[in-house]
């Protein structure tokens, strides 16, 4: 599991102005806007892009016997080509407070090989990115926004 770390100023000032309970239902409120906006980020799919087995693997099969399996498989229907997308791992994404900040998950048990740290090289090929690469590339978006909301708050 990795983690995004957002720095924030003012969060002393907004506890004063809104009180202890007011300001961490704002606080959180903030956490699960940015996890909302990470949420809808992981998702998206990449376009559809094709890759030979020898681009991804080296080799189109590793033995003989893997061949024959693979064309059998393909004439008996049990193997579709290609992959139909069923968009199921993007409607899986969560969002969940934890202490004062978000979890965003994904319960899926292959999420690792399509955007964790255990990345398959072919998933990497077609174009999905890796979630921690994603919210890296967000993070200055993110801690603007909520900057940008924060400073609104402190000057009402």
């Amino acid at each position: 599991m990795s983690n995004l770390t957002i720095q924030l100023r003012g969060l002393p000032e907004i506890r004063k102005k809104l009180g202890a309970v007011q300001g961490r239902k704002f606080t959180r409120g903030l956490m699960m806007g940015a996890g909302e906006h990470l949420k809808s980020k992981f998702a998206r799919y990449p376009a559809r892009k094709s890759v030979t087995r020898t681009q991804a693997y080296g080799q189109p099969f590793s033995t003989d016997r893997q061949r024959r399996w693979f064309f059998a498989s393909l004439r008996d229907g049990s193997l579709q080509v290609p992959h139909r997308r069923t968009r199921e791992f993007g409607n899986k994404w969560y969002v969940k407070e934890k202490g004062a900040g978000a979890v965003v998950g994904n319960p899926m048990p292959y999420g690792d090989y399509v955007m964790g740290e255990g990345q398959a090289r072919l998933l990497m090929l077609v174009g999905w990115k890796k979630a921690i690469d994603i919210a890296g590339a967000e993070k200055g978006t993110l801690e603007r926004k909520i900057q940008q909301q924060i400073n609104r708050l402190l000057e009402k």
